[in-house]
């Protein structure tokens, strides 16, 4: 029998995002395989119906959780000090999971003996038939794949080697720097082109980049930064190149705005060219010529 596996939900905004979790929820699925459905809300009202999404589910094996945690990220700490399990993953409320195909991930990644396994990601656009599929670029070091594609839900990850490693409470590029927390203690990873996880894009259940969104991400900048403290050359490298990429994101959201938000943000830019000019140079170079690998 494959290793027990926790599935970890972070649920926000129940009235448009129930129905697609009763969705998930009603897929057959394996004994082995456990959701942990965290309800995010401060209404009594939220909690109550996702409690009853999950006890009306027929197949459903699930631990619930709720509380006003406030942001995905602290909702998935509360998952993951739930969980018992020996193998870990994460499911944003608006994506689709294949259970029968992430069991297989696990499974290669208990043969390979890795703390982390890497699936492939499919890109699906507004629910309807275009997608892509992505998988890591064996023409790229790992640490340039993630830094490019932190996208942390296409993971597996054995519990025991996730101990300290949290979420941040943002809204906004939380994955990015659990991503670099995770790796910055040098994992033994597995990379396979199993795909078991679709990302919905372009769809009304995602989060609006609202004014609290945006602070979240200069924040994420900050953090990103602390980063650059760490010894392995590689983390060094993956952060420079977030921080660049999502100071060009945030930048371009606010326009020509100039607050003390963008001040920070600048000023972090600016101190990270300063500090790393070589490394900056070569973040540049693979941001512009990064085409995510796949097939159509």
């Amino acid at each position: 029998m494959d290793s027990r596996l926790d599935i970890i939900v972070a649920i926000h905004n129940v009235q448009e995002r129930g129905r697609h979790l009763q969705e998930i929820l009603s897929k057959e699925f394996r004994s082995d395989t456990q959701f942990i459905i965290v309800s995010d809300s401060q209404f009594d009202s939220d909690h109550l119906q996702v409690r009853q999404l999950i006890d009306g589910s027929e197949y459903c094996n699930a631990k619930f959780l709720w509380g006003d945690f406030g942001s995905p990220g602290d909702a998935r700490n509360a998952g993951l000090s739930a969980s018992e399990s020996e193998w870990v993953c994460f499911l944003d409320s608006d994506d689709e999971i294949d259970l029968t195909q992430v069991q297989s991930l696990v499974s290669e990644a208990g043969k390979n003996d890795a703390d982390v396994a890497i699936g492939g990601l499919i890109i699906r656009f507004g629910r309807q038939q275009t997608e892509n599929k992505y998988y890591i670029d064996r023409h790229l070091a790992l640490f340039d794949n993630l830094s490019l594609t932190p996208a942390f839900t296409r993971m597996v990850f054995r519990k025991v080697f996730l101990q300290g490693v949290i979420f941040p409470n943002f809204k906004m590029a939380e994955d990015q720097c659990f991503v670099l927390d995770l790796f910055r203690l040098t994992p033994k990873v597995h990379c396979s082109e199993i795909y078991f996880y679709t990302y919905n894009v372009g769809i009304s259940l995602q989060a609006t980049k609202d004014l609290v969104s945006l602070k979240d991400l200069s924040k994420s900048v900050n953090y990103i930064f602390s980063g650059l403290r760490f010894s392995v050359l590689e983390v060094r490298q993956m952060a420079v190149t977030m921080i660049i990429r999502q100071s060009f994101t945030f930048l371009s959201q606010v326009g020509l705005n100039v607050n003390q938000t963008s001040l920070s943000v600048w000023g972090t830019l600016v101190k990270v060219f300063a500090l790393y000019p070589i490394i900056s140079v070569r973040s540049i170079f693979l941001i512009k010529n990064h085409r995510p690998p796949g097939v159509s």
